[in-house]
């Protein structure tokens, strides 16, 4: 459990909230493709015969996947058919984060209330993607699950409405004039990292997404060299997305990203990190813009 929130545990409004998280009835379980995709990426054994067969077993994400090798993004010359064609044209990196995306969004999406949760998924698959841009540029190549923690690093905020939602519109109305991470402990006593981590263990993930969702503000917090690292990967991402208007309902108020604890982690370890400067990596984002906004477009339900 997140080290602040064993902290606190105890004080009426955290215990209350956090029973409520635990016994959540509305709240459904990782849909069973996105554990097996979760599960094959982790166990590096990405191939078309261990894709195919999980993507035929749903076949609304069989035909979203047909429609996107037809798109004319990809510039094909002829009709698409055969899920397996598509399957190796897109790739299997891509089809992997395609049809995770789609599984995730299409189950834990609030059906109702005042708050647009497509701008949350807009923000998160923006995050996964930039995340793994940084890595690159920086030349870690640390995780292959980059682009899954983006997806699901704030999950912990639709727990948080699913909770309590009444209390989470008006947390949400006051966050954007503070800042998010106080709203939070106000209104619920925690904050949707330490939501998202409660959930994550009930879900039985891998310790490194427990880990990460659970810290990805507070990247000091892991004693874990290895995670603090993809934490820290996803810190540097979550604000970056700042740079397409794809931020939801931010916890994050440092004014540069050389502040965050995220940058401020790997530039203590690496030498060519320390050499970059927060502009270059802005720059390598923008330079991206374009492609990650039709990614985005792309995955959207």
């Amino acid at each position: 459990m997140n080290k602040n929130l064993w902290k606190r545990m105890g004080t009426e409004k955290v215990n209350e909230y956090i029973t409520r998280i635990q016994e959540l009835k509305n709240l459904p379980t990782l849909p069973i493709i996105a554990t097996e995709i979760l599960r094959i990426v982790r166990e590096d054994r990405l191939s078309v015969n261990q894709m195919l067969p999980v993507i035929e077993k749903d076949p609304p994400l069989a035909m979203k996947i047909l429609h996107i090798a037809n798109s004319a993004y990809y510039g094909v010359r002829r009709e698409i058919k055969s899920l397996r064609n598509a399957i190796v044209m897109l790739g299997l990196n891509e089809i992997s984060r395609i049809a995770l995306a789609f599984s995730v969004i299409r189950v834990l999406s609030p059906k109702d209330g005042e708050i647009d949760w497509r701008d949350l998924w807009r923000h998160s698959i923006a995050c996964g993607y930039i995340a793994q841009i940084i890595a690159e540029r920086v030349g870690l190549g640390i995780y292959d699950g980059l682009y899954s923690l983006g997806l699901l690093h704030d999950v912990g905020k639709i727990i948080l409405y699913k909770v309590d939602s009444d209390n989470y519109l008006k947390m949400f109305e006051e966050i954007k004039n503070g800042s998010g991470e106080d709203c939070e402990m106000k209104y619920f006593g925690l904050t949707h990292e330490e939501a998202g981590e409660i959930v994550a263990s009930k879900w039985k993930l891998p310790v490194e997404f427990v880990t990460v969702i659970g810290h990805h503000h507070n990247v000091d917090g892991i004693d874990d060299e290895k995670l603090k690292d993809i934490a820290a990967i996803i810190n540097i991402a979550d604000y970056l997305t700042y740079l397409i208007d794809m931020n939801f309902a931010s916890t994050e108020t440092v004014e540069s990203i050389e502040m965050l604890s995220g940058w401020k982690c790997l530039s203590a370890k690496f030498d060519f990190i320390r050499d970059l400067t927060s502009e270059s990596v802005k720059d390598e984002v923008r330079s991206n813009l374009v492609r990650i906004k039709e990614l985005i477009m792309q995955e959207e339900i």
